[in-house]
């Protein structure tokens, strides 16, 4: 089934930090649930971070110490080898490519 989604792109729905973490570290993957239209997950999978879109934020925020802290709690796991736990996406195009979406240290 993995063969099915190489030429699809998605929306991620929540994980944004995971994603962006991941392609910090240099991954190339991560897994994702994949809902359908009444959200329901249709499958768990491991899906190219090229094929994903943030279409809710162009940006992570790291404004505020908090925010930041959390942000650089999953970098620092995912460089450690954790597996972050599956994104959700949807299939769908609209927004940023995940290398694309930036750290907002300004909180716009």
């Amino acid at each position: 089934m993995v063969g099915y989604y190489l030429e699809k792109t998605f929306e991620i729905i929540d994980g944004l930090r995971r994603a962006k973490a991941s392609y910090l570290v240099g991954y190339t993957t991560i897994i994702a649930h994949i809902l359908d239209k009444e959200s329901k997950i249709i499958e768990t999978t491991e899906l190219s971070l090229d094929l994903l879109r943030s279409p809710y934020k162009n940006s992570i925020d790291v404004s505020h110490q908090r925010k930041m802290d959390r942000f650089m709690e999953t970098l620092n796991k995912i460089k450690s080898g954790s597996i972050p736990p599956p994104i959700i996406v949807q299939l769908g195009n609209r927004g940023l490519k995940i290398r694309d979406v930036d750290l907002d240290s300004i909180g716009e």
